[in-house]
């Protein structure tokens, strides 16, 4: 007699993964991995990074259908953000099937070089019973730096007295500046006085004229490069994506229609500019405005403050309640 045997054979899910490569470009790292189903059924696999600089990671393709035994290549960008100090960072790439899953984990080390660079500006103070000066040093690299101030100008009758945090030394000492130490921005507008400390995280202060004290919170840099690296991989996966959108369009059409409304169209004399005839183009360019625009950022004042002749102040317009452009003044 013949017997039927009925074999049952259970779904088996497994999968085998390795790196292939890894390179670095500027502040992108590059990772590319082998994917294999070692599995005996078809099945959706995603990726995922976890660890640092997770939060930067572009995928491509973050989810594969593999059959049985077939294999697919995986590349993995990390974007290592500006102000990352310098050191070994783990990074885990992590495989799972559609049911979550862990099927394999991969471990990579990101390598942040050192970065040695920092400014120095020094300036003399007015004194009528000493020499002084100021300094500022600023670290702009990614490891703690330690300088040595000294004066290079001693003798027996001179004493330089240095003063570093609060404290005085004599003649010669070191000071020590950590990666990206905090920078103070001081704005000075006709209303008052606003005080950001850029990397500090610290609230911005808004000092009126009146004595009035308003305060802001600091958006972080990294949320800055989350905005940027949203878009960008937005493009990335649909290059015909509008990264500018309606919103960011209206607010920039409004102010520079209010800026049309506000300012009207002035004849310039002959002698405000320069016309420049070559025979084949024609240049035309406003006397000295290099140095006055120079001017207009150093003192933080429109062209029309600096009693430019050819500036003329325009008039306030309130927006609040905006339609439409109406021709702006002629």
């Amino acid at each position: 007699k013949n017997a039927t045997v009925l074999i049952i054979v259970a779904p088996l899910k497994s999968a085998y993964a390795y790196i292939v490569s890894t390179s670095k470009n500027s502040s992108i790292y590059y990772i590319n991995i082998k994917v294999r189903n070692t599995g005996n059924i078809a099945e959706v696999i995603n990726i995922h990074c976890s660890g640092n600089f997770s939060d930067y990671a572009y995928i491509s393709p973050a989810s594969i259908l593999l059959e049985p035994g077939r294999w697919s290549n995986i590349s993995i960008s990390l974007y290592i953000p500006m102000n990352t100090l310098a050191g070994a960072y783990p990074v885990y790439i992590n495989g799972y099937c559609s049911d979550n899953e862990t099927l394999f984990t991969l471990s990579v080390s990101v390598v942040v070089e050192p970065i040695h660079r920092y400014t120095v500006e020094i300036e003399r103070v007015p004194s009528k019973n000493s020499i002084s000066f100021d300094m500022k040093i600023r670290n702009q690299g990614n490891v703690m730096e330690v300088f040595t101030i000294m004066a290079a100008l001693k003798s027996k009758n001179i004493t330089w007295v240095l003063r570093v945090n609060d404290l005085n030394y004599t003649n010669e000492t070191t000071v020590m500046v950590g990666p990206n130490s905090t920078v103070d921005i001081v704005i000075n507008g006709e209303l008052g006085t606003l005080e950001w400390r850029y990397y500090s995280g610290e609230d911005i202060k808004v000092t009126l004229n009146d004595s009035t004290v308003e305060t802001y919170p600091q958006t972080p840099g990294s949320e800055y490069r989350q905005h940027v690296m949203a878009a960008l991989e937005t493009r990335l996966i649909n290059p015909d994506t509008l990264i500018c959108d309606l919103n960011i369009a209206g607010e920039q059409t409004l102010w520079n229609n209010g800026a049309y409304e506000s300012s009207a169209v002035n004849q310039l004399n002959e002698t405000d500019f320069t016309v420049d005839d070559d025979g084949e183009r024609i240049k035309v360019e406003i006397n000295n405005i290099s140095d006055i625009i120079d001017q207009s950022f150093e003192q933080g004042k429109m062209f029309s403050e600096l009693n430019v002749p050819w500036a003329v102040k325009g008039t306030e317009v309130d927006l609040s309640s905006y339609k439409q452009f109406d021709g702006g003044k002629i």
